[in-house]
């Protein structure tokens, strides 16, 4: 509304002029409307959006889903060029879209590599479009990030052909038959190549497909397939088909009803594996179970070395005639020492055959036979084999049913010889074990002590005697000198006793020596050693026996002798420095007692003779 004062003479006016802005108001609410709504769809879409300037390529806005895509802050980027902060993994990628964006004004599907904050790749795929905001032209990006769809699309690329590599490998083909898609039907790689069919000719038709099929398997596997509609699980069948014309293959199919969740059928889906080879094995393994059949019975015939050669024969045919492969046009024959024996089935106009030689000792004794009728002549290696087994076994059954004959002529002697040779091993047993009783009586009781060990110093033994002797029990001398066996030896004398060991196992001789024990409790005991090898008969040693004999009385009686010597000396000496004294004494004596005694002797022989008067 807009408001004038009219002044002119006279008039005293004023002019109201009125304008319907209605519209103006409604457009402008809605202008806010809608840009409230392209705020909220801005700042919440799940998709990264940027908003660009067209005159200087500078971001302008972004939303929360492309900072966090990308890993930064909008005061980083709003203002500056993508380019600027290295988010374009190849900066010409960058260019190339400006430029389609300036001819187009929209491109759509834009795929390129961005950089994250962190350095991560990611493919994204951009939408951009130029509008107008503010008046001021710009470019709306959508960043569709589809680095996992890629990766889900390579990984399925690569589970795609390890799927046909294994189908491949095991000849297993898939197929789905949908009517309601498309084409209807589809087949793997693999099912084209088991059916011999180019892949550019596409999925045959049922019709087309089924005459492939053995005349006598189509019905078969119609009927599966509907047994499989109908009840909902999976149905194994196999059947016959010609891939190629004149190749008959053999095929083992699974069929499966895909369903919705409601349970209807939604279309069929299947396996094919060619089992031809594992057929034609079994085919062959069922021949070679009827060869060994035969084997096992003819084997069982022969165990017994008894049995008349007629009834062996006899029934070696029995057992070979099932194991033919072609038993309605040929017949077993065995001929042993000229005599022939033949089956039921065997006539004149069989002549053609095969023929395995029984040989005895060296020597032709007959023959194993097949004989086919004249208009067959063929030739079946694993027959062959089988007769010749047959004629070893044979053989080998005469061989020893003859040896055995032999053996038998002999025993007599040879148990005759046996109960000698017993007689004398039990004799010898005998004295074996006396001898055994008389040393270990002897080793038991002697009053030496005797100790036994390997000639490596091993397993050492030891009698009572010698256990008392060191007041040890066996269990315990043999943990004592369990890696010493010379532990029970004075300390200075264990390289003595080493080297004397050494000696007897070079067979030395080590004359008796004698050597001071030392018992549990420290005690020294000294023994006089005789240190001997034991041989076998062979002469080799097995065994080293020290005999021990304990002189410690002996060495005290020595001891005792020594000291009485000793003492005996001194005794001699002081004996006979009193000797020397009394003779001094006696001599120093008779010269003092001689001068007076020579005159009372003179005195007394003057009176003897009266020579002198007689004193009054």
């Amino acid at each position: 509304m807009y408001t004038n004062l009219l002044e002119q003479p006279g008039v005293n006016a004023l002019v109201v002029n009125f304008r319907d802005i209605t519209d103006q108001k409604i457009a402008a609410e809605a202008v806010l409307q809608s840009e409230s709504r392209f705020s909220t769809i801005f700042d919440n879409s799940p998709v990264g959006i940027s908003i660009t300037r067209v005159s200087d390529n500078r971001l302008v806005d972004v939303n929360r889903a492309w900072l966090t895509a990308w890993g930064m802050s909008a005061k980083r980027v709003i203002g500056r060029t993508v380019l600027e902060f290295g988010l374009w993994a190849f900066s010409d990628d960058g260019k190339r879209l400006i430029g389609e964006v300036n001819s187009k004004s929209r491109v759509l599907d834009f795929e390129t590599v961005f950089f994250r904050k962190s350095g991560e790749k990611r493919n994204v795929i951009l939408s951009v479009e130029k509008v107008i905001i503010n008046e001021e032209p710009t470019m709306l990006i959508q960043v569709f990030d589809i680095t996992d769809r890629k990766l889900a699309a390579e990984m399925l690329r690569k589970s795609q052909e390890s799927l046909e590599a294994v189908q491949s490998i095991a000849h297993l083909g898939s197929w789905d038959l949908d009517p309601n898609r498309s084409g209807g039907m589809f087949w793997s790689k693999e099912m084209y190549r088991l059916f011999n069919r180019d892949p550019k000719q596409g999925v045959p038709e049922l019709e087309e497909f089924l005459a492939l099929i053995h005349p006598n398997d189509r019905q078969v596997l119609l009927d599966a397939q509907q047994t499989a509609i109908e009840s909902g699980s999976l149905v194994h069948v196999e059947y016959r088909a010609f891939p190629t014309e004149g190749e008959l293959r053999y095929f083992k199919a699974g069929l499966q009803s895909v369903r919705d969740e409601h349970g209807q059928h939604l279309y069929m889906s299947g396996t094919v594996l060619d089992v031809t080879d594992s057929r034609i094995l079994e085919l062959e393994l069922q021949e070679r179970v009827k060869e060994l059949t035969c084997l096992f019975s003819i084997s069982r015939v022969l165990e017994d070395r008894d049995k008349p050669v007629e009834s062996v024969c006899n029934e070696i045919l029995e057992a070979l005639e099932p194991a033919m492969q072609f038993s309605y046009l040929a017949a077993p024959v065995l001929e042993l020492d000229g005599v022939q024996y033949v089956t039921n089935r065997f006539a004149e106009r069989l002549s053609h055959g095969l023929q395995a030689v029984i040989e005895v000792n060296g020597k032709v004794r007959g023959e194993v036979c097949f004989y086919y009728t004249e208009d067959v002549p063929f030739s079946i290696p694993e027959e062959r084999d089988m007769l010749t087994n047959i004629a070893r076994m044979l053989g080998q059954w005469l061989e020893q049913r003859e040896t055995e004959a032999a053996v038998r002529a002999a025993q007599n002697e040879l148990e005759e010889l046996n109960r000698d040779l017993e007689r004398r091993v039990e004799e010898r047993t005998s004295e074996v074990r006396h001898n055994e009783a008389v040393y270990r009586a002897l080793f038991e009781n002697s009053n030496d002590g005797i100790f036994l060990l390997s000639p490596v110093g091993k397993d050492m033994s030891a009698n009572n005697q010698a256990l008392k002797m060191l007041g040890y029990t066996l269990e315990e001398y043999q943990q004592l000198t369990r890696n010493d066996l010379n532990a029970v030896a004075a300390p200075v004398q264990k390289d003595d006793a080493d080297e004397r060991f050494a000696a007897v196992i070079r067979g030395e001789h080590v004359p008796l020596y004698e050597r001071t024990f030392i018992g549990k409790n420290g005690k020294r005991v000294d023994v006089e050693i005789n240190l001997s090898p034991v041989r076998d008969a062979s002469g080799n040693i097995i065994l080293v026996q020290s005999v021990a004999r304990d002189i410690s009385e002996r060495k005290k009686a020595e001891q005792a002798l020594h000291d009485s010597r000793d003492k005996l000396s001194i005794a001699n000496a002081a004996l006979e420095k009193a000797s020397r004294l009394k003779d001094e004494f006696l001599a120093s004596m008779s010269h003092e007692l001689r001068t007076p005694l020579t005159s009372i002797l003179g005195l007394s022989e003057a009176l003897q003779l009266k020579t002198y008067r007689t004193l009054r």
